[in-house]
């Protein structure tokens, strides 16, 4: 009887190790096909489908391969790294912004099938600036031709084809961008800005010797004086839009009158530099050269950034006008 219970129990135990082995094998075998990395070769099983043609093992592989060659396709067009996104900072221009809707505004744009009167607007602007201002500008003309902004509009002067452009040029090609996109009372307030920026610009930059000579000096566009020699001192009659030499000139009977304007004879790569100073010194402290209105006032400062964003995209200057808030 013992000896059946001792031979049960061997059979027992024998079918026990059985089944461990059993169970070990299966174990391995499942391993080895774990650790079986299938080759890229493989064409059996890609059934993860590109639309570019490609197909993957798994989905994991797939989206990948979407990830790395098909950004456009995940969300906002952009890849995206491990970990939680980073916070996006909104990169806007809003100087560009406002440029692009400056002339939507009621108050600038033109009102349909009403024609400005280029004439009657320079003739009143003439006026309100250098009959009733003239002494705190630094030219003195005695009527609208002798001022080229002025004479220019009225003989609609045509500088499209000029190769190099001073800042009387870029004043007056702003001048005809503005004039066919904003109406008539607004385009004076654009060219009285305009024509008081240009005044700005040469009593800041142009300047008169009071030594014994009487000497006229003028800057050249880095703001130094360039001491070349002028070879024809002989006829020192000056061109407005005419450049002949970059020296000193000796005075004659008419060099007050004759004086060099720094607009005439430089670009406007320093107008982003004055904008301050211009509303600050040269506005306020002439009361604004009779421009009563509070509200064309600020439309000043409006006029200033988008003047000097034109000239930045028409690479006039270099110096993008930045704006603070206080």
């Amino acid at each position: 009887m013992t000896q059946e219970i001792n031979n049960d129990k061997d059979q027992i135990f024998q079918n026990i190790n059985f089944q461990n082995e059993q169970i070990q094998n299966e174990n391995i075998k499942e391993t080895q096909i774990k650790r079986h990395r299938r080759s890229k070769n493989e064409i059996e099983g890609r059934n993860f489908k590109c639309e570019c043609g490609k197909s993957y093992l798994s989905q994991p592989a797939l989206n990948n391969h979407i990830k790395n060659k098909h950004p456009e396709k995940n969300k906002n067009g952009e890849q995206r790294g491990r970990g939680r996104p980073k916070k996006k900072t909104p990169n806007i221009d809003f100087e560009t912004e406002k440029y692009d809707i400056f002339f939507l505004n009621n108050y600038r744009k033109k009102k349909e099938k009403i024609k400005i009167n280029i004439l009657n607007i320079v003739n009143n602007v003439f006026d309100s600036i250098f009959v009733s201002y003239g002494d705190k500008c630094f030219s003195h003309p005695k009527s609208f031709n002798d001022n080229f902004i002025l004479n220019s509009l009225i003989n609609n002067l045509d500088i499209s084809n000029k190769d190099k452009k001073n800042a009387d040029d870029e004043f007056y090609e702003y001048l005809i961008f503005v004039k066919d996109n904003c109406n008539s009372y607004y385009f004076s307030l654009i060219l009285k800005f305009v024509l008081l920026f240009r005044e700005c610009l040469n009593l800041k930059y142009s300047k008169i010797g009071n030594n014994n000579n009487d000497k006229l000096l003028v800057n050249n566009q880095n703001g130094e004086n360039d001491n070349k020699n002028n070879d024809n001192n002989e006829n020192n009659n000056i061109n407005h839009n005419t450049y002949m030499s970059n020296n000193i000139y000796e005075s004659g009977e008419n060099s007050i009158n004759d004086k060099i304007e720094y607009s005439s004879i430089n670009n406007g790569e320093k107008i982003p530099q004055l904008c301050n100073e211009f509303y600050s010194d040269f506005l306020e402290e002439n009361n604004f050269f009779g421009i009563i209105d509070e509200k064309d006032r600020l439309e000043i400062i409006e006029i200033i950034q988008h003047f000097c964003t034109w000239l930045y995209k028409q690479k006039y200057t270099k110096s993008k006008l930045s704006l603070t808030s206080s």
